[in-house]
């Protein structure tokens, strides 16, 4: 007698989820707790400490990064989740017609390509409309981050639309409901927690890298700003002033580089003799 087959029971599917699981979870875990490290490198352990969250805190450009951060993925993810929505709608609650695999691999597109294509692909776009149109604001990170999360938004809306009764829209429509009245009383309180989840997953999946051209080097001197202020902080207090000073690359360069020009334009170029 040939033994049954059962999906639900197969050898060694516990050992290879187990071991997926911690492929993707212990990166994550070794970050959090890298991140209460005290030695300024990650090749060390020194200890327990706060002191970069400390230094995080106290530092400006950090504290504006992240509520523009936050920013930009609340409205982008509100946007692309309304958007994502009105797309299920449309290509599910229609007839199958000529274009309609189109559309969802124009939709899709975002998940198949590169992140850095899609980036490059953006910048190019935006940086010639900011070229005719003169504006320079959080429009374009919006619109950016909305283009790139609508495909993760869409997944799970469109999953949940397909898998919806039918006939409970149809019933309504009997009853002589409006469509927006059957999408209201009976779509929406069905389909909300495919949002919720678009939602999430537009969040999560929400690319938080500026797109200014001074995006890195910006970053680069936040991060050597926090390990000299907590290196300063670290230092003895009998010690000068000069002596506790960092000399590393966070000292304003931009300032330095503005004050060297202006001192170059104000200072009297030497003139030549005649008998050099």
């Amino acid at each position: 007698m040939a033994k049954s087959f059962s999906i639900r029971h197969q050898p060694g599917f516990t050992t290879i989820a187990a071991v997926c699981f911690v492929a993707l979870y212990l990166p994550i875990i070794v970050l959090v707790v890298y991140a209460f490290n005290e030695a300024p490198s990650t090749s060390e352990w020194g200890g327990f400490s706060l002191k970069w969250f400390q230094s995080a805190s106290q530092n400006a450009q950090v504290i504006d990064a992240t509520l523009r951060s936050f920013q930009i993925a609340a409205v982008a993810a509100t946007l692309a989740t309304i958007a994502a929505t009105m797309a299920a709608l449309a290509t599910t609650r229609t007839p199958p017609y000529p274009g309609l695999t189109f559309k969802y691999a124009m939709i899709n597109q975002p998940l198949m390509v590169p992140e850095i294509v899609t980036g490059v692909a953006l910048l190019i776009f935006f940086s010639r409309i900011k070229i005719f149109t003169g504006y320079s604001g959080l429009g374009y990170l919006i619109a950016a981050h909305t283009a790139f999360c609508i495909p993760f938004a869409y997944l799970p809306i469109r999953a949940r639309l397909e898998n919806m009764d039918l006939s409970l829209e149809r019933a309504a429509a009997d009853l002589y409901a409006t469509p927006w009245q059957a999408f209201r009383r009976i779509t929406l309180p069905l389909l909300w927690p495919g949002i919720l989840a678009g939602l999430m997953l537009a969040s999560s999946f929400r690319s938080t890298t500026s797109s200014s051209p001074n995006s890195s080097s910006r970053a680069a001197r936040t991060r050597c700003q926090l390990t000299c202020s907590a290196r300063s902080a670290a230092a003895s207090p009998l010690k000068s002033t000069r002596s506790r000073r960092p000399s590393c690359c966070c000292r304003s360069s931009s300032s330095r580089c503005s004050s060297s020009s202006a001192g170059n334009a104000t200072r009297p170029k030497p003139t030549k003799k005649m008998g050099d």
